[in-house]
This record gives C-alpha cells, structure tokens and sequence, in this order.
C-alpha cells in the first residue's frame, strides 16, 4: 500500500473516532493520536469542523414512536 493510501485510510480510522466523541473530549482525542504530527492533526480539525457544521445545517428527522424509526419508517421518506 502506498504511503498516502496508507496515510488517508489512518486519517479515515482516526476521524471516524474522533467525530463519535463530544467535541469537549475531542481535543484530548487528537493530542494522543496526532502527537507531533502537525499536519495530521489539521487534517483532522478541518474535517471535524466540516462534519459538525454539516450536523448543525441539517437537523436529524424526527423519531416516529409507532414504528421506532427516524422520519417515520416510509419508505423513501415518503409520507402516507
């Protein structure tokens, strides 16, 4: 595996971990996995930062307590 390959799959791990974590924690998060790597943790912070204000813009459906799903269990999204 190449060596970019083998950086963007370590970023994809690292990102995924990071962005299921509450943003308080997050900082500790990247100190222990970047350590000197500056450029790793931009990387990190940028697509963090994108992900949460994607999370702010497009609020999530809501839950339908007959059918246990988000947005209503139609398929499609579609109403009745």
């Amino acid at each position: 595996m190449s060596d970019s390959a083998s950086r963007f799959r370590r970023i994809q791990a690292l990102f995924a971990g990071a962005a299921g974590l509450d943003r308080d924690y997050r900082q500790t998060f990247l100190e222990e996995v970047c350590g000197d790597d500056l450029e790793l943790r931009r990387d990190l912070e940028s697509l963090l930062t994108a992900a949460d204000a994607a999370d702010d813009l497009l609020p999530l459906p809501a839950h339908d307590s007959e059918s246990g799903v988000k947005g209503g269990g139609h398929a499609g999204g579609k109403p009745d």
